[in-house]
């Protein structure tokens, strides 16, 4: 296995800022949909 190609911080960041983005968008389009429910 090779662990620098892996774990490079680079890829960190990446993997990182996807999660934070998808996040993001999962709580806004919650967000939405409870105002529409509501």
């Amino acid at each position: 296995m090779h662990a620098n190609n892996t774990f490079s911080p680079n890829r960190i960041f990446q993997l990182y800022n996807v999660a934070q983005w998808s996040l993001v968008l999962c709580q806004s389009v919650l967000s939405k949909e409870v105002k529409y429910s509501i």
